[in-house]
């Protein structure tokens, strides 16, 4: 037998649609239809833009559809009049509690630094779940650098240092996000290793620009043991300017090794 949840990445370019509108209800509905358990989000607001109304974005869709939020700022800059830091970033959504979360970061060069320095800069989350009981779950999100390869290639070599000891202990992981790279380009190549331990488990469709794809850049990776059924490229033309993935994925129920406890 085997046990089954769903998994969603999605650029929500701030809630700014391809129509150049914000709405946040849009985007609701679409994570409500989708139906996932775990959710990345990329390009999430929190206080950002006047165009996206200042919104704590990740909170209110966590509200909306009663999910825990985990936020992790890429970009940080100094409160406007009457507002909090001006944030934005990677965001996750979880259908289960989380039992634990973190930023871990990567180096990256940051848009708002006139030197373009690389830096360890924060924007990568984690957070650890339990879709069943004793069956512990990692789910990573990620938004590689967008202007440099070589940049996005070391981004690469990090989150493999990240992910490939939990999975040799046996802990199922999951990587979603926009990597702005095809699976076939040269940076992406640490992910697509052998040795990482991971599998690309997002389809083969395009999912960007969202009115007219033409390239997969938003992307899926999934430990070995995990099975993967069904991805889906959603859909949804102008919500965004990317269209969201959603995998199906499974697990046998005979063990796979795991701890039932959190590290």
């Amino acid at each position: 037998m085997t046990s089954t949840f769903r998994v969603m990445t999605w650029n929500v370019h701030d809630g700014i649609g391809g129509d150049g509108r914000y709405d946040l209800i849009r985007l609701e509905r679409l994570i409500r239809a989708a139906d996932a358990d775990l959710i990345g989000l990329q390009e999430v607001g929190r206080r950002w833009l006047p165009d996206s109304q200042f919104d704590d974005e990740l909170v209110q869709l966590a509200l909306a559809v009663g999910y825990f939020p985990f936020f992790a700022p890429i970009n940080d800059l100094p409160a406007g009049p009457g507002l909090g830091r001006r944030q934005y970033g990677c965001g996750i959504l979880s259908r289960w509690p989380l039992r634990s979360a973190q930023d871990h970061g990567l180096s990256r060069i940051g848009t708002y630094d006139p030197a373009r320095q690389l830096h360890r800069l924060p924007g990568f989350p984690e957070v650890v779940v339990e879709p069943a009981p004793g069956r512990r779950c990692h789910f990573f999100c990620t938004h590689l650098y967008w202007r440099d390869a070589a940049v996005r290639r070391l981004e690469a070599e990090e989150t493999v240092q990240i992910l490939q000891p939990l999975i040799q202990q046996g802990e199922l992981c999951i990587l979603v996000g926009d990597f702005n790279a095809e699976p076939g380009d040269a940076e992406l190549a640490p992910l697509f290793a052998a040795d990482s331990g991971l599998v690309d488990a997002g389809g083969t469709l395009p999912t960007y620009p969202a009115d007219h794809p033409t390239k997969r850049i938003d992307l899926v990776f999934v430990s070995r043991s995990l099975r993967v059924r069904q991805p889906v490229v959603w859909p949804s033309p102008t919500a965004s300017d990317h269209r969201p993935v959603v995998v199906e994925l499974g697990w046998d129920e005979n063990p796979l090794g795991q701890s039932a406890g959190g590290r």
